[in-house]
């Protein structure tokens, strides 16, 4: 092993009889994980009837790149209903649900029981990975929303 030290840093090359060339092009890549989501609810919902709220969560399959594994996250829903006077959406609830690890280029299916007491506009929000567990290649994507 020979040691260089250039600048204050220090390089470990182990010479096996070739050359060794430092390129930022052929290093490694890193492959991230990269989770999104959509939901599913009824087309209408009567007020004081259960109802699913049908939940994907996708680690979608990457181009040539690759995708690896995502580890257990959370999901996150947020319910929101529209003031009739304002129009502002108030949030009624938050439910975060465990999500099991997703393999590269599959998805998780959780149903959710609700029951909405009011009736009125309401708003759905899903998060993937709410509580940012899994690094991911694209954190921009892991969302969804749906009214009725």
């Amino acid at each position: 092993m020979k040691i260089y030290s250039v600048y204050g840093l220090v390089l470990c090359c182990i010479f096996l009889g070739a050359n060794i060339f430092c390129n930022p092009a052929d290093s490694p890549r890193v492959y991230l994980a990269d989770l999104t989501c959509g939901g599913t609810i009824p087309s209408s919902i009567t007020a004081g009837q259960t109802f699913d709220i049908v939940i994907d969560v996708f680690n979608i399959e990457a181009d040539a790149d690759g995708t690896l594994d995502a580890g257990s996250s959370d999901l996150c829903i947020e319910i929101f209903r529209m003031d009739d006077t304002s129009g502002a959406w108030i949030k009624v609830t938050e439910l975060v649900r465990p999500v099991a690890e997703i393999k590269a280029g599959t998805r998780r299916n959780l149903t959710v029981p609700m029951v909405i007491n009011s009736p009125g506009n309401y708003r759905f929000d899903f998060f993937a990975d709410a509580t940012n567990r899994v690094d991911e290649r694209d954190e921009s994507n892991n969302t969804d929303r749906l009214e009725r």
